[in-house]
């Protein structure tokens, strides 16, 4: 990471940094993106493969039924945190997730 103290480590768990306001991602959305890349990011040893993946399910559930003008909204934001990422070297499977974020769910090109 380069902005803050400090500097990105690797870590058994992974904790998404604290989203800049200047980025514009709505809290919620930002809140779903921390705790669905703590699941998918994190190392076995952290969070259990098979809990996570069931979690991450019901996730996909839930977006599933969200209407196009909002998975659309989450989609933007995602991409958003993606290109942070980027800038931010947090590490290439972080950017790909962001950036693929709803179709990580089954959610085709935003639409319902």
């Amino acid at each position: 990471m380069t902005d803050g103290p400090g500097e990105w480590v690797a870590k058994e768990a992974f904790v998404m940094p604290e989203l800049p306001a200047a980025l514009k991602v709505d809290p919620v959305v930002a809140a779903l993106l921390h705790v669905t890349a703590f699941l998918e990011l994190s190392s076995d040893a952290a969070v259990d493969p098979d809990a996570a993946v069931e979690a991450q399910e019901h996730v996909g559930h839930y977006l599933l039924q969200l209407p196009a003008e909002q998975m659309a909204v989450v989609r933007t934001q995602a991409e958003r945190v993606a290109a942070l990422a980027r800038r931010q070297k947090w590490g290439e499977e972080a950017v790909e997730f962001f950036a693929e974020y709803l179709d990580n769910y089954g959610v085709d090109g935003g639409d319902k």
